[in-house]
């Protein structure tokens, strides 16, 4: 279910587009280079940074592991990002 409204979702929690906002100062370019995300947004990790998919993998691990009450190493927890733990 990662398609349409779902994936839509996800990518409004950190302002995800591919539309050019080089010039905006709100965004910043992914680590991929294909998209944009809002400077204000909280990400689990780096690797949270290169695109929406690698966002949410890299949150949903982080909210497994949590509740399975595993040290996930990740440098930012996702309770506090509260919109994406609200999501998951």
């Amino acid at each position: 279910h990662w398609q349409g409204e779902n994936a839509a979702t996800w990518r409004a929690l950190s302002g995800w587009t591919t539309a050019n906002k080089s010039r905006d100062a709100n965004y910043r370019l992914s680590g991929d280079g294909k998209w944009y995300y809002l400077a204000s947004s909280a990400f689990v990790s780096d690797n949270a940074r290169l695109n929406p998919d690698e966002d949410f993998a890299e949150s949903f691990a982080n909210y497994f592991m949590n509740r399975g009450g595993y040290w996930a190493g990740f440098p930012t927890d996702i309770s506090r990002i509260p919109g994406k733990l609200a999501f998951l």
